[in-house]
């Protein structure tokens, strides 16, 4: 009876997931057992990287300012630091010091966020964690992909300039919809595409550093931050559902949907499309019709 209990908690649970996450179409359960692997992974390699430095204790890799030969005093020059431990799911002590900045830049973008988080303020926990992680990204990449370059002028320029470059275009996607169903309220639509814009660009410099780990686990914690992470009480913010014009969506038992049609004809002076969609869903239906 027990186990009985568990399995039916579990399919509430996954039921409750699929539904809270992903819209209904025809991959939903691959989507969401995708994600939630991802999830687990994600979670499993920042356990390692915070804890990165408990689990290593065999490798005294702060550097003496006084006793280095490095023209950087501070730089880590221990062989320790850069040896990879299968401890640490194949990763380094210099890896997983990467993956700690991008999780607190996380955790501190998350913290101003939820103080800003109000239906009249469009910028929530998920829009400040990619502005914050995008800007630990692009400060990764500008200290540490060019480090190995033997050229004598400042190679960081133009990955510099693409910053700006790319947050002009980014701020292209947001745009403000004004009195919206006769009210004066203001929405502020596309800062979360904008943001995930910028953050590609970090991306894009990250690989071309070739700081590979960093490029993919901050490609992975967007995905989960722009699939999970909270979204702001308006709809202003980015949303899984598209808003097409003259696309009606209407929620109705089977009995309820057999007036439909002829109330739509009649209160409108457009006719309808014969190509409706109708997906079944338990006991619902969902049917969409373009006028």
């Amino acid at each position: 009876m027990r186990v009985t209990e568990i399995l039916e908690g579990v399919k509430r649970w996954w039921r409750w997931y699929l539904d809270r996450y992903f819209p209904p179409k025809r991959y939903q359960s691959l989507n969401g057992a995708l994600y939630l692997l991802i999830a687990l992974f994600v979670a499993a390699f920042s356990v390692v990287n915070v804890f990165a430095e408990v689990l290593v204790r065999d490798c005294d890799y702060i550097p003496d300012p006084y006793a280095s030969s490095w023209d950087n005093k501070l730089y880590p020059s221990a062989e320790c630091y850069y040896e990879k431990r299968w401890f640490l799911l194949g990763l380094s002590l210099w890896e997983a010091d990467k993956g700690q900045r991008l999780i607190l830049s996380i955790v501190l973008g998350a913290v101003l966020g939820y103080e800003r988080r109000s239906p009249d303020r469009p910028a929530g926990m998920r829009l400040m964690s990619l502005v914050s992680l995008g800007a630990c990204c692009f400060t990764i990449s500008s200290m540490f992909c060019f480090e190995s370059s033997s050229s004598s002028f400042d190679t960081a320029r133009v990955s510099a300039a693409i910053v700006s470059g790319v947050g002009f275009l980014g701020s292209a996607m947001i745009w403000k919809e004004a009195n919206r169903g006769g009210s004066q309220e203001n929405l502020v639509h596309g800062l979360t595409t904008a943001a995930s814009v910028w953050v590609a660009a970090s991306l894009g410099i990250a690989s071309g550093g070739r700081l590979y780990f960093t490029g993919i686990y901050t490609t992975i914690l967007v995905v989960l931050l722009l699939r999970f992470g909270p979204r702001s009480p308006e709809k202003g913010e980015d949303s899984e559902i598209d808003e097409e014009p003259g696309v009606v969506l209407l929620k109705r038992s089977a009995p309820e949907l057999s007036g439909v049609i002829p109330n739509l004809g009649e209160s409108s002076e457009s006719s309808l499309s014969t190509n409706t969609g109708l997906v079944k869903k338990k006991d619902r239906r969902q049917q969409v019709f373009r006028f």
